[in-house]
């Protein structure tokens, strides 16, 4: 999310479009005219961005699921800002109008946002850089918690050591009634930013990997997980 002046959010509302590529264009114009002026409107908004996939594949993850078509992000200061958003039925018909007529399937989930100090800050950074790699942990999982307790204790000190690293961040899923939009079904999310996939691509080949795929080995086991590029501009 981009940081608007009253600082970093401290929630996040996620939709994830799920959908073929080439749509990605029409249906990011699309979500600005017809959901950005509802999430403007909306009190709380810490900010909000819109993520496309890049055209830049990150090295290592070639055969990974296709990217979501659009994934969107509402930051906001507290938890009710958020279930606001989110009770509008006027909010969840226009994201599932949008799906339908782009051919996506739409999920949404709320996340309390865990942001990393990076080595030799004294505080978390507002996210600016434009490139996010999106990682989503999906179950079966004996105890989701758990893991997003673990993961966040752990992973986000080595994810941290890459070199050019602008933000770690972990969202950490709620429970929220959605109507009938769909629930994403993620245990944990991450993300690392980067100026560009270029860069992301050189920490992925760093020594940094080393301790992070050692501390990967000690996570419980799970279902699977989804790494994709995606280019993030403001709402």
């Amino acid at each position: 999310m981009s940081r608007h002046e009253d600082g970093l959010p401290a929630f996040s509302l996620k939709l994830t479009f799920d959908g073929p590529g080439e749509v990605a264009p029409a249906l990011a114009e699309a979500f600005k005219t017809v959901m950005g002026p509802l999430i403007a409107a909306a009190n709380g908004v810490v900010g909000a961005d819109l993520m496309s996939p890049s055209a830049d594949k990150p090295v290592f993850f070639d055969k990974e699921p296709p990217a979501p078509a659009l994934h969107v992000e509402i930051g906001t200061r507290t938890r009710a800002d958020a279930e606001a958003i989110i009770s509008a039925s006027e909010f969840r018909d226009a994201a599932a109008k949008l799906a339908s007529d782009h051919g996506c399937a739409v999920c949404c989930g709320l996340y309390q946002v865990a942001h990393s100090v990076l080595p030799g800050a004294k505080q978390a950074a507002a996210r600016t850089a434009p490139t996010s790699f999106l990682v989503r942990y999906y179950g079966p999982t004996e105890d989701p918690a758990d893991f997003a307790d673990y993961y966040v204790a752990h992973h986000p000190p080595a994810l941290s050591k890459f070199p050019n690293v602008r933000n770690v961040l972990c969202y950490l899923p709620l429970e929220v009634a959605m109507g009938d939009l769909t629930v994403c079904e993620v245990i944990i999310g991450n993300e690392v930013v980067f100026d560009d996939v270029a860069s992301l691509n050189a920490a992925m080949q760093s020594g940094a990997m080393r301790e992070i795929k050692a501390d990967s080995a000690t996570f419980k086991p799970f279902g699977h997980s989804t790494h994709h590029a995606m280019v993030r501009a403001a709402l």
